[in-house]
């Protein structure tokens, strides 16, 4: 089994960046297949409090005029970033059999459909044999018409009682196997048989709430943590130096780096400047020295990360 986790943690202003709905759904898509690709457990969302002009690229101008961040929204409320990539990553991360009961409608959503699915183990097809599935406990008047695995249950007809004996034509009893079931940690399936079980999305308020409110405080927090900047050191010669782990986070900043998201932090300013940012974390690398473009983008980091780190991984 696998008793090691994998944290990655990035800023919701990336999705500000993307000039189209679609090409926001389409980032978050992105963030997804990487984790999944890489058996990310948890996603940490924080946010920044950056300055208006640091948030968003210059590079918003699209034919010959400006294009809002929330156009293409068709909403009143004011679009949150946090939100709209926590509940994507969710839904994808979701078994397809569960998301009508755990996923209303809802804006965020509305072209989640046309993103790749991430195939998890979890993600069960017709038949599937596993000692493990996932299920949800719903209210006994929603239950009639829950969908069971793939097969969805005919609505239960007015004043019919809940089991009827019918003829099906067969001249021996059928019998239905009942396998008893108990409800498990979702960690047993990897920490028993290594079986990746998808990721967990947490919302930070803050780059300081990433660490202060992490769910592994009562072993002790990140033991192990990375912060990733072009102006840290080789990741080659970085992993000479990193051991095994038990909680790994990798986090990653936005267009303006990582080293603005912790000077804006108002918590951490009156310790760390942004020449001091490295401070933060256990190692301060780079895991793309010599890039052929002037930026990478955040999701793009993300998955040259992971790659350059898998070593690192299957190690621990």
């Amino acid at each position: 089994g696998r008793h090691h986790t994998i944290s990655i943690a990035l800023p919701s202003s990336i999705v500000n960046n993307a000039q189209t709905w679609e090409l926001k759904t389409a980032l978050v898509g992105q963030i997804a297949r990487a984790c999944a690709i890489f058996s990310v457990d948890e996603i940490v969302i924080f946010e920044e409090t950056l300055p208006a002009d640091s948030a968003i690229a210059p590079s918003n101008y699209v034919r010959g005029k400006y294009r809002d961040v929330d156009e293409g929204q068709q909403s009143e409320e004011p679009f949150q970033p946090s939100q709209f990539m926590a509940r994507i990553l969710e839904y994808l991360e979701c078994p397809q059999y569960l998301r009508k009961s755990l996923f209303p409608l809802h804006p965020d959503l509305r072209l989640a459909g046309l993103l790749p699915p991430l195939d998890l183990p979890h993600h069960f097809r017709r038949d599937h044999q596993t000692p493990w599935r996932e299920g949800c406990v719903l209210p006994r008047e929603k239950a009639d018409n829950y969908l069971a695995g793939n097969k969805p249950n005919k609505r239960k007809k007015d004043g019919q009682s809940p089991t009827v004996w019918v003829d099906v034509g067969l001249a021996e009893p059928v019998e239905v196997k009942l396998d008893p079931a108990r409800i498990v940690s979702p960690r047993q399936p990897t920490e028993t048989s290594g079986t990746y079980w998808g990721y967990s999305v947490r919302l930070a308020t803050s780059i300081s709430k990433v660490f202060t409110e992490s769910p592994y405080l009562k072993t002790g927090g990140y033991d192990l943590t990375i912060g990733t900047s072009e102006r840290g050191q080789n990741i080659t010669e970085a992993l000479q130096d990193m051991g095994s782990f038990k909680h790994l986070l990798l986090a990653f900043g936005g267009l303006s780096g990582l080293e603005l998201c912790i000077a804006s932090d108002e918590t951490l300013t009156p310790n760390l400047s942004a020449e001091d940012a490295s401070l933060l974390f256990d190692h301060w690398v780079n895991t793309l020295p010599h890039q052929g473009s002037r930026t990478v983008r955040t999701e793009e980091a993300l998955l040259v990360s992971l790659g350059a780190m898998r070593s690192l991984f299957l190690r621990s």
